[in-house]
């Protein structure tokens, strides 16, 4: 019961006894004589009195009950209120700190929603720009400005080769982390690659290093001559190991992996001997290796020891399961290089980009990304169709095929660029670049062999019409250190000229014939010459080809390379 309820009762009594109280008075006053009238008066008022006394009493136990059910059901209720605050002041401390929680994962929002913001203005930018021809010099048929193209173009072509390259002989070999090594020397099947030779041995291994790095555990060659090229989309070639640095002598294990390699990060692995950071996540890692084709017995002894070469991932070579590759879906290659340019340049370079390292502080690295970011390549971009700019093909291949004719008709021009091709990167320059991607991509550096050119005599362009005499003395062969060749190639695509001879280069693996003086005569001719031993006769078809003889020296004599004379063709009929 509440106070208010007490009140009502308290009063409600009080007015009921009034009306008794005043009656029993009157009463007195006007039958005072009669006394025992008086007698019941006063007998009634006692008993008013005594009821009247007991109802006060009941009435204040009722009050004191109610007050003391009042003051119970109040603690009661201040128990509950206080637990009430308590736990209200509990889940308003949560509150808060939900609140912070939630401000701070806003604030994350809102900036990154900022960057994407910013990021989406300046591809929005960037696109007004192509546009309106003001990134490039751009007509409105698509075209771009002569000076625009032909800088996109040579910033990549060392990069359109070697995809062309890399990806052609792993899809020959079987796919990614694969090893394949010559069992003979290469003849005219070979179109994988230009200017392949003819007198070493290939083990080539196709590398994916996107998921785990790679093991390869090389054996020791029984060779005068091994050396290992690795290089990535990139071109740029580094040659960890080679007999010439005194390796090769014994087994070892090398470890290759790239800046993108997940879960490595250069640290050493127990029973490896090196360790080889490459410039992308596929790369080729190609053994050079003299096969001594003239001793049958050695010659099948290095071919076994190639065969004995181990590929295995780090996760393999800790006792784990190979991690799957199997989940990249690579551009189309071109037959030719030039097919690459005309068809899809812009996916084919947006895929190199996502697996090339870029040095910030290189300029053709900085070079070849600022000529594709206004046509919406940049690292790290998937690549869509609708979102990259729209290129001319035609106007690109053209660019392209001129680009290949300037390097293809110069005879001489790898001898005038020996010291800077086939270079680590920031020891070359674009100019050797585009020279040997055009020539002939994945060759090794001046110490480990240089490619002399053959020009004529008379200054003309050779061509399978005619035959030519290439003539040395003892003291013009070329001053290599464990051996030197000539091979035959056509001009325009650079790959071995087809004969039932299986004849596509002349020297000791290949086969020569040094006449009684200690020099040789070499002949380029549809039919053999009479007196001309045949491993010194190269075969051609009469037809019109044109024709490019191609010199390998081997460890050369650098010094001695300063002022030996190229020899030049003599042609001899027609």
């Amino acid at each position: 019961m509440t106070t208010r309820s007490l009140g009502f009762v308290s009063i409600f009594c009080v007015l009921a006894l009034l009306p008794i109280t005043a009656f029993a008075e009157e009463e007195a006053e006007t039958q005072a004589a009669d006394q025992s009238t008086q007698q019941a008066i006063d007998d009634a008022k006692e008993t008013t009195n005594d009821a009247i006394e007991a109802a006060k009493q009941t009435i204040l136990d009722a009050i004191d009950r109610a007050k003391e059910i009042t003051s119970s059901t109040l603690e009661a209720e201040r128990d509950a209120t206080e637990r009430a605050l308590d736990e209200a002041k509990e889940a308003t401390k949560t509150l808060d700190q939900a609140s912070e929680a939630a401000r701070e994962v806003l604030e994350r929002a809102k900036q990154a929603t900022s960057e994407v913001l910013d990021k989406a203005k300046e591809a929005v930018q960037g696109f007004s720009e192509l546009a309106e021809g003001q990134s490039m010099d751009i007509e409105s048929d698509g075209q771009r400005g002569e000076a625009d193209v032909k800088n996109l173009v040579e910033r990549s072509y060392q990069y359109v080769a070697m995809y062309n390259v890399n990806n052609k002989f792993a899809a020959k070999q079987g796919g990614w982390n694969t090893c394949d090594p010559d069992t003979e020397l290469k003849d005219h099947t070979m179109r994988e690659i230009a200017r392949p030779n003819n007198d070493t041995l290939y083990l080539s291994c196709l590398i994916d290093l996107r998921k785990d790095p790679v093991i390869l555990e090389i054996p020791a060659f029984d060779s005068k001559y091994v050396s290992l090229m690795v290089t990535g989309y990139d071109h740029y070639v580094n040659i960890p190991m080679s007999t010439r640095l005194g390796d090769f002598r014994k087994p070892e294990k090398m470890l290759l992996h790239s800046a993108r390699t997940k879960g490595y990060d250069g640290e050493p692995v127990e029973g490896v001997d090196r360790i080889f950071e490459a410039t992308g996540d596929f790369v080729s890692a190609v053994f050079r290796i003299m096969p001594h084709a003239s001793d049958p017995e050695r010659f099948k002894k290095i071919v076994e020891q190639m065969k004995s070469l181990k590929l295995v991932t780090l996760s393999e070579y800790k006792g784990g399961a190979p991690k799957p590759i199997d989940d990249v879906a690579f551009p189309p290659v071109g037959e030719t290089d030039a097919d690459v340019f005309e068809n899809n340049l812009l996916e084919v370079m947006q895929f190199v980009f996502n697996h090339t390292t870029f040095d910030p502080e290189n300029e053709m690295d900085q070079a070849v990304l600022a000529a594709y970011e206004p046509l919406g390549i940049e690292p790290g971009n998937p690549y869509h169709e609708r979102r990259v700019a729209n290129l001319d093909g035609k106007q690109i291949r053209q660019a392209a095929e001129r680009i290949q004719r300037q390097w293809l008709t110069n005879a001489t021009a790898l001898d005038d660029l020996r010291a800077r091709v086939f270079q680590p990167k920031g020891e070359t320059d674009l100019e050797a670049v585009v020279a040997v991607s055009v020539v002939g991509p994945r060759g090794i550096p001046q110490e480990e062999a240089v490619y002399p050119q053959v020009s004529t005599a008379d200054g003309e362009q050779m061509n399978a019409m005619h035959d030519y005499v290439i003539r040395m003395t003892k003291d013009e062969l070329p001053p290599a250190g464990p051996f030197w060749s000539l091979t035959l190639y056509d001009l325009e695509q650079g790959f071995f000229i087809a004969n039932d001879q299986k004849k596509y280069s002349v020297g000791e693996n290949a086969g020569m014939k040094l006449n009684e003086d200690g020099g040789i005569e070499i002949y380029i001719a549809a039919e053999k010459p009479g007196g001309v031993p045949e491993e010194n006769w190269l075969p051609i078809e009469r037809k019109d080809l044109d024709l490019s003889p191609q010199f390998r020296v081997y460890v050369p004599d650098l010094e001695k390379m300063e002022t030996w004379e190229t020899p030049k063709a003599e042609k001899v009929s027609g």
